[in-house]
């Protein structure tokens, strides 16, 4: 170092350790991590993570389960699988007997419009409900709309649903989720910690952090990589990764692993800067347990669905696996002159969820929905309804459309009709990019 610039820097070189000394701690300390609540195989289901089962079908339930009734009614259980082919689609209540006591599970089963072999579902993330900002609940308020009409078997929120983790934002957050009337699983993400970093406030009102469920043959795993206080980046530890791995093993036709934080991606923002970020072939926000982790997904072959970053909606294949990054609902998904600024480009992705469609096993479709590019108007009466569908996105969209035309033989000019039995039905319709428009009467 040239002298004359050691001797002007020499009384600021205290200040510069002390900030190099915090930086570097910032990065390596491994504060405590977050409160869990793993939900236990004999608990589910339950009204925080119901059972979802399609028409003619069944679910899965832990063999410590002795009998379970279904609207009163005591269902059929063979080989650990309850059947509900006696019962219509919609919420349904339970009640358990578990080791010789009964248990009311409350609203604990949704039988959806679908097969189980055949069926789409949502997944959102980067919610950010605020504790100040109309505009920024109305477009989560749109967002859940747009999903509640297109009619998913169920949804998932892939984490950071609200903005600090205040009782405000939560109280919000809760009346607009109400809008979405198939199951809605919840995951925390880092925002979720600010204020509530064991997060028991989340708990409180949403359940479980950890727990899985599936839908007929198809498994869905999820928990929670975070760590306390918003940090960008988590992991697992020794009982997490023991509790995945024994998740993981059921046996299914096809399994997804979802989490708020990436595992690996072939992008990031700002953070590919740090080291413990950059893994070269890829970026990740799974800190530690990343190795363990990647060895779970490589055994299991499951598929990867997580947010944080925002401003991505692409998939990532890594070693053939399946990694699917899901943008942020609200505004601050559009990247802008401090993403820029800082290196991240304007990477305008946002205001989106991902929409996911299963076919016999496989992943048959999956795109994210721009909630300001779907469009769908009903004009009619109690007799006939005409749909027009404005999907400005250059692919066609899965639809699934409720019709409650009263008691009668539904007809339509698209798609095809499925008969749930009451005075509802469903019509399965994909749209096409474009305008377009079909009509649905009763007769």
């Amino acid at each position: 170092m040239n002298a004359k610039l050691y001797f002007r820097l020499k009384p600021y070189l205290p200040l510069l350790c002390l900030l190099l000394g915090i930086g570097i701690l910032m990065v390596t300390y491994r504060p405590p991590t977050v409160g869990h609540l793993y939900l236990a195989e004999e608990n589910f289901p339950n009204e925080y993570v119901p059972a979802v089962a399609g028409v003619g079908g069944g679910f899965s339930v832990s063999p410590r389960i002795e009998a379970l009734w279904i609207d009163g009614e005591e269902a059929r259980i063979e080989n650990g699988v309850v059947s509900v082919d006696n019962f219509s689609v919609g919420w349904h209540q339970v009640k358990v007997r578990v080791n010789g006591r009964e248990e009311n599970r409350g609203k604990a089963l949704y039988i959806a419009p679908f097969t189980q072999d055949n069926f789409i579902f949502a997944v959102t993330s980067d919610i950010h409900i605020p504790r100040f900002g109309k505009v920024m609940r109305e477009i989560v308020e749109n967002g859940f709309r747009l999903i509640n009409e297109i009619g998913p078997a169920f949804s998932l929120a892939a984490g950071d649903l609200v903005d600090y983790g205040l009782d405000v934002e939560w109280n919000y957050y809760l009346g607009l989720k109400e809008i979405v009337e198939a199951p809605f699983y919840q995951l925390p993400g880092n925002h979720d910690t600010y204020s509530d970093p064991k997060l028991k406030k989340f708990i409180e009102k949403l359940g479980p952090t950890d727990y899985s469920f599936r839908f007929g043959n198809v498994l869905f795993v999820c928990t929670t990589l975070v760590q306390p206080y918003g940090r960008a980046w988590g992991g697992l530890t020794g009982n997490q990764l023991e509790w995945l791995d024994n998740r993981l093993s059921t046996p299914a036709s096809l399994k997804f692993f979802v989490n708020h934080l990436p595992v690996a991606y072939g992008r990031t923002t700002i953070y590919q800067n740090f080291p413990i970020i950059n893994r070269g072939e890829y970026n990740s926000c799974a800190y530690y347990g990343h190795e363990e982790l990647m060895q779970l997904l490589k055994r299991e072959n499951a598929v990867s669905i997580f947010g944080h970053w925002h401003v991505f909606d692409e998939p990532f294949t890594y070693e053939n696996l399946l990694f699917y990054h899901t943008p942020s609902l609200t505004p601050n998904s559009t990247g802008g002159l401090i993403q820029w600024a800082l290196g991240g480009g304007m990477m305008m992705a946002g205001h989106s969820f991902y929409l996911f469609q299963v076919e016999n096993g496989r992943i048959a479709y999956a795109k994210p929905v721009d909630i300001y590019k779907l469009r769908i108007e009903r004009v009619g009466n109690e007799r006939e309804t005409v749909v027009t569908v404005k999907n400005d996105h250059p692919y066609p969209i899965p639809l699934n459309l409720k019709f409650e035309l009263g008691a009668g033989r539904y007809e339509s000019t698209a798609g095809e009709i499925f008969y749930p039995g009451g005075d509802a039905c469903w019509i399965r319709y994909w749209a096409p990019a474009g305008e377009s428009t079909f009509e649905v009467r009763i007769s």
